[in-house]
């Protein structure tokens, strides 16, 4: 069953996006991030200038195969058929919705934004995953915790 964690009142979404995201490459983890295009297109830059000494190379889901096979980081709208799954792939949902298909990762990372809107989303998000007995863990920004 997929591991869930939730990472709730994050002040800065993307930057803790970046954080978080950083330190999955560095434990060895691919990473497929799900969200909607804006918030992608965002993300894409940050991914490049978040550091002013690194980057995280990364691509989106419209590169070529060989690209997105090669790349520690894929950011996609949507999930398809991930045949690209590896078993320490990561997926992070930046998104408003559950992913679907998430299921077909062992691990699932939510964040959520001290943003009303975004906070009441995640918390339909949280229903959902416990209505179906999924065991999720949580992370509250506010209390320390960090990426």
């Amino acid at each position: 069953m997929t591991e869930i964690e939730f990472h709730a009142n994050v002040p800065d979404k993307l930057h803790f996006s970046c954080r978080l995201l950083r330190k999955a490459v560095r434990s060895g983890a691919r990473a497929i991030v799900v969200a909607e295009p804006e918030i992608l297109k965002d993300l894409d830059v940050l991914l490049w200038t978040f550091s002013a000494t690194e980057f995280l190379p990364h691509c989106l889901d419209t590169a070529s195969g060989q690209i997105k096979q090669a790349s520690s980081l894929l950011l996609t709208e949507r999930l398809a058929s991930q045949g690209e799954l590896t078993p320490n792939t990561v997926l992070v949902n930046l998104g408003q919705q559950v992913p679907a298909k998430f299921e077909q990762f062992e691990r699932l990372i939510e964040i959520a934004s001290v943003n009303a809107d975004d906070r009441q989303a995640a918390l339909a998000r949280w229903k959902h995953y416990k209505e179906r007995g999924y065991s999720l863990k949580r992370h509250d920004a506010t209390a320390g915790a960090s990426a």
